[in-house]
């Protein structure tokens, strides 16, 4: 073998070997419906038994199964509410969309009393950042010579002045 033949053989084996020749895979569509009102069912999930391939329902109640590996499965659907359905399918006699139809399941339980007790709320607000200044405090707060009564209040806790060229107080929370 001369090498242009060689160089020819080896993509060409590569290309051969990597195909499965019988590896086909299927589609399956359908739609997910309330049998008793016709609404379709949101966010159901379907799966194919004893493999590991599943799906859920759109929003419209749309769904699509992708690489399915045989025509012929068992396929269980669950969703809240509804009794889980097993159906039996061979793609090769359905026709179009596979239509699920789902019955609801009712589910009775016994009544449930929810009793209170009201308990008396503390109010938060009394007696919480009462500062009460008398005229004999207001003399030992430090001051420049003059006793300032704007700026004295301006060194208890909470207060303080609106700038300095103006005798507006701001109390915080107040």
């Amino acid at each position: 073998m001369n090498m242009k033949s060689i160089l020819f053989f080896i993509p060409v084996a590569i290309l051969f070997f990597g195909l499965k020749s019988n590896a086909q895979s299927f589609m399956l569509t359908g739609i997910v419906k309330n049998a008793e009102t016709g609404e379709t069912l949101p966010h159901a999930n379907i799966t194919v038994k004893g493999t590991s391939v599943g799906t859920v329902s759109n929003v419209d109640g749309f769904f699509t199964l992708l690489g399915l590996k045989e025509k012929k499965f068992t396929l269980n659907v669950f969703y809240v509410g509804c009794h889980p359905v097993e159906i039996e399918v061979d793609i090769d006699k359905i026709k179009g969309r596979l239509m699920i139809e789902m019955y609801p399941s009712n589910i009775e339980i016994e009544e449930i009393f929810v009793t209170a007790r009201s308990y008396k709320m503390m109010k938060a607000t009394e007696g919480v950042s009462d500062i009460r200044v008398a005229p004999v405090d207001l003399k030992t707060l430090p001051g420049f010579g003059e006793v300032d009564i704007f700026r004295s209040l301006q060194l208890l806790p909470g207060v303080s002045g609106t700038n300095e060229s103006s005798s507006g107080l701001y109390v915080r929370g107040g």
